[in-house]
């Protein structure tokens, strides 16, 4: 019973608190409350009061009663010296680099709290001024963040920087998360892929970001894989041109012969018809060869195929164009009607295993170009981003062009799947034989099609955009790229690809049991870092089944290789057991992983290493010298402050250099090595600013000095001060400002 009547009367307590607590801040304190500058002012008023007032409700009660206007708000909540001196454990040199802030950038600062504020103040001021470039509502996100992923997102790019800023609070924080190389991988992507990954949990996100790597944009050849030269792509379509003439002139001489052939067939001219019929044969053959080298030049001129592809695309080429020379020979020896009957069936059957070559290597032609013009379009949505943020910097309102750049990278981001799956299509047709290759080849080509068309729309809304631009007085020509130093490193996104691509050609198909061995082999190379090739050429040939090629590059498995013994056996078996003679099936399996690692570059590697090892140096002195002032009964407070500031940005130039960005390791070994300087100046440093505080009409006496060192100091060297006023500040201007 009387745990009852405890827990009761516990009860009633809690349930009175808030109305107690209520009562307990009368209307004269909440005049006082009002008469504050700012929320944060009150809030600190209320808890200095009422000491065990919850936060949330001393920040509730102030909302209430401090009510101000923007223009009093920017007014108000300064970033001033006297605001800067209530921030926990900001250091006063900390608190200069604030105030040596320009106004729109202090302005911008001070509508921060002063928990989000004092955060950023202990950022460098490398990575300061770059977050304060940002919007009010992006600031105040990234704001939220600790000190250590602020430093990780501030040594982005500005553009890239002001990208991740604009995704939601809660995924910010994931993102925030990774390490400098994935936050690196992530930032380099589009708009929508960013926003996709965005979405997803951690584990997923590093998962997803496994799949892309950074490579070194190659400046000279840019979005092509190779350079060709002016001179031969004119000479390409000059024989192109020929080349298009001499076909329609065979084709016309072909449809000429056949009739002819028809004719004398029909009159029962045997001798005649056996001329026509091979007249028309060897028009059939040249047309054929005619066409593959078409496709042959213009491979030959496409700068964007690889050198391997170019070489494979080729190499395949010449290989028909033999054949159908070999069939073409034979047909001109023949001389009786069946020895024409069977020179026939070699063209014909050379034609159908080159129709869909052809097909193949013009929709190869095509897909390079739309994948280059893809890459060109994911080029032209970074740079729209490098402009907005210069114009955001500059105080240009861009927030329709953004929503205009999303729908642009949207469209891009359209294009690609269409893309992707037009390149899957395209591998299978590539590793199909007979009629269900060409039907293959037609998705493939529909894919292309309406990939190609997203990039149409994408280029439109990308001229509405441009449009803008130009009415907002900046200059931006699509055509037109951007000034870029020589020695900088530019970075492209690229999926990693890891493919096992097999071909099987011939004129006997799989069986279903075959197929399955062929699939089993092919996925036991996934994740198989290295080069295999796997060659097969079964052949049936007077009524004979011999093997004529069993080629295998790269050392298999035990399993691999029983799979690829079976493989064997079940195609002979095949082309053994099919009708017909003459007869053979083929199977090539190519499989690549390479794990790329960029060439270090041993100069600045070496400069950041002799940088790094400078600061260790002038910190080690420093030590030495502060442990010697402090043992005469000196004040080194500011040097030590110097000292550890000057031993984080060592370690994070060690970070950097480990990381393998060594420009960035020699920049902050630079600073550190400054600020060790500093720190071993110490009573100099102190004492010049000291002087400079009193010298300065605009210096409040308590902004760098304590509560009245300036006031004595001015009292003790009057005169002194007096004299040099007009000489001392006058020489330091000469040599640059004393700022």
């Amino acid at each position: 019973m009387r745990k009852i009547a405890i827990i009761i009367l516990a009860i009633f307590l809690l349930s009175i608190v808030p109305a107690l607590g209520q009562e307990r801040i009368d209307s004269d304190f909440r005049k006082r409350m009002k008469a504050q500058d700012n929320i944060d002012d009150c809030i600190r008023l209320v808890k200095d009061r009422f000491p065990n007032i919850g936060p949330e409700r001393a920040r509730e009660e102030c909302r209430e009663e401090v009510r101000l206007d923007k223009d009093d708000i920017m007014r108000v909540r300064a970033v001033d010296a006297e605001r800067l001196r209530k921030l926990e454990n900001v250091p006063e040199d900390k608190q200069k680099m604030l105030l040596n802030l320009d106004d729109e950038r202090r302005a911008k600062l001070g509508k921060l709290s002063d928990e989000r504020l004092g955060k950023l103040a202990k950022l460098d001021k490398k990575h300061l001024e770059k977050l304060v470039k940002l919007k009010d509502e992006r600031l105040e996100k990234l704001a939220k963040l600790d000190k250590k992923h602020l430093e990780k997102l501030a040594k982005l790019d500005d553009d890239k920087l002001r990208k991740i800023a604009k995704i939601k609070d809660e995924r910010l924080e994931k993102i925030a998360k990774l390490d400098e190389e994935q936050l690196k991988k992530l930032a380099h992507l589009d708009r929508t892929r960013l926003k996709k990954i965005s979405e997803m949990d951690e584990e997923q996100i590093k998962k997803e970001l496994g799949k892309f790597k950074l490579k070194i944009v190659d400046k000279e050849k840019k979005f092509k894989k190779r350079v060709v030269a002016e001179k031969k792509i004119k000479e390409v379509n000059k024989n192109f041109k020929e080349k298009v003439k001499l076909y329609n002139e065979v084709k016309i001489k072909f449809r000429s012969e056949r009739e002819a052939w028809e004719e004398a067939v029909a009159a029962g001219d045997e001798e005649v018809a056996i001329e026509h019929a091979k007249t028309f044969l060897i028009h059939a053959a040249d047309m054929t060869i005619s066409s593959l080298e078409r496709v042959k030049l213009k491979v030959e001129s496409n700068d964007d195929l690889s050198e391997d592809e170019l070489h494979e695309i080729i190499a395949d080429i010449d290989e028909k164009i033999a054949i159908l020379e070999e069939a073409k020979a034979e047909v001109e020896a023949a001389i009786t009607k069946d020895e024409v009957k069977e020179a026939g069936k070699v063209i014909m059957k050379a034609w159908k295993k080159v129709k869909h070559k052809i097909k193949l290597h013009a929709e190869k032609i095509v897909r390079s170009k739309v994948s280059e013009i893809l890459k060109r379009s994911e080029h032209l949505e970074a740079r729209l981003d490098n402009a907005l943020a210069i114009m955001e910097e500059e105080g240009i309102e861009v927030e329709n062009i953004d929503i205009k750049v999303d729908l642009f990278s949207m469209r891009i981001d359209e294009a690609r799947q269409k893309f992707k799956t037009g390149e899957e299509l395209f591998r299978q047709a590539k590793a199909s034989v007979g009629k269900g290759q060409g039907e293959l080849i037609k998705q493939a080509k529909t894919f292309t099609k309406e990939a190609h068309n997203a990039l149409k729309e994408a280029h439109n809304i990308l001229k509405d955009i441009v449009k803008d631009l130009r009415g907002a007085g900046v200059h931006f020509d699509i055509d037109e790229e951007e000034e870029v130093d020589e020695e900088e490193v530019e970075y492209e996104i690229v999926e990693v690809e890891e493919e096992s691509k097999f071909e099987v050609t011939g004129d006997v198909e799989l069986s279903a049991e075959t197929q399955a061995v062929l699939d089993e082999l092919v996925a036991s190379f996934e994740g198989v870092e290295g080069k295999f090739e796997l060659k097969l050429k079964v052949k049936k040939e007077d009524n004979e089944t011999i093997v004529e090629k069993d080629e295998v590059e790269g050392e298999l498995t035990s399993e691999q290789q029983t799979l690829w013994d079976n493989l064997k056996e079940q195609v002979i078996a095949l082309v053994e057991s099919a009708e017909g003679d003459d007869l053979e099936s083929e199977i090539e399996i190519e499989h690549e992983l390479e794990i790329e690692i960029e060439e270090e570059d041993e100069d600045a590697k070496d400069e950041a290493e002799d940088k790094i090892l400078d600061a260790e140096e002038k910190i080690d002195e420093a030590e030495e010298e502060i442990a010697e002032r402090e043992a005469d009964g000196k004040d080194v407070s500011e040097s030590l402050a110097f000292l550890e500031d000057a031993k984080e940005l060592l370690n994070q130039a060690i970070e950097a250099f480990e990381a393998g960005n060594y420009a960035e390791a020699e920049e902050l070994a630079e600073q550190a090595k400054d600020l060790a300087d500093d720190a071993k100046e110490g009573e100099d440093v102190e004492e010049e600013e000291e002087l400079e505080c009193v010298e300065d009409a605009d210096c409040e006496a308590d902004e760098f000095c304590d509560a009245g060192e300036c006031e004595d100091l001015e009292e003790e060297d009057e005169e002194e001060l007096d004299d040099e006023e007009d000489s001392g500040p006058q020489e330091e201007d000469e040599n640059g400002g004393d700022e």
